[in-house]
């Protein structure tokens, strides 16, 4: 269905036992928003999304709006969660990763293109302790630092997730819109790679300028590393 959940659904729905249930974590979208919760007869690390759900991106086993939180299905409990455009991904405190929503360029790591509304794990045998998400794209660090994406990457497609070529270690990374990525070393250099927007090529290219970060965040295309080269510029004067 495309509008508004049916009234079978609202007895599944996060209100009805509201006043006992905690938010331990929130990531918000494009559209629609993810929350891990625990309490309330539901198991800790239960996950709860609402807002648009059109491709699926609310992983409640249908597409639709939800006005208010939804559990998600499956059964599964989360550590943490993330969300992107259209999709969102969560992580168990055994790394293991799930996504679900939309998949036109395969970034929910399944090995498919077909968009999801149940969660789904993701193609690889890596454990994550982190992830990040993009418009087509999603990113995960593993406990070694090592930085795995899938999805459209700039001009490129990576199925199942792909290692990032340079043998860097990062602290964090996070994903923008238009195809880019950017990532921080635990010694606070920025890097970069992704869309020809940005920096052309999978490599990632160190930013400009004898700067040390200590947190990124990436936006849509050149939003972030304008911002990025800008705090360089002023920092380093």
């Amino acid at each position: 269905m495309q509008g508004a959940f049916s009234l079978a659904w609202r007895n599944r729905s996060l209100t009805r036992d509201a006043p006992t249930r905690r938010f331990r974590q929130i990531a918000a979208g494009f559209q629609h928003t993810c929350a891990i919760v625990g309490g309330g007869g539901v198991p800790d690390g239960t996950a709860f999304c609402w807002g648009d759900g059109t491709v699926g991106q609310l992983g409640v086993g249908q597409t639709g709006f939800a006005r208010e939180p939804f559990p998600v299905s499956g059964g599964h409990t989360f550590a943490s969660i993330a969300v992107g455009d259209n999709s969102s991904c969560a992580l168990t405190a055994a790394g293991e990763a799930y996504c679900w929503g939309r998949n036109d360029s395969g970034q929910l790591g399944d090995g498919t293109i077909t968009d999801r509304n149940v969660p789904v794990r993701v193609n690889t045998a890596q454990s994550f302790r982190s992830l990040a998400l993009g418009g087509s794209l999603t990113c995960g660090l593993t406990t070694d630092g090592a930085a795995y994406c899938w999805g459209r990457i700039g001009t490129a497609t990576a199925r199942p997730p792909t290692l990032v070529p340079g043998g860097i270690q990062f602290a964090e990374i996070t994903a923008g819109g238009g195809g880019f990525v950017c990532g921080r070393t635990g010694a606070g250099r920025a890097y970069c790679w992704g869309s020809t927007y940005t920096w052309a090529g999978p490599t990632p290219t160190a930013t400009k300028g004898d700067v040390l970060f200590s947190q990124i965040s990436a936006s849509t295309y050149l939003n972030a590393v304008t911002a990025l080269q800008a705090a360089a510029r002023t920092v380093a004067r």
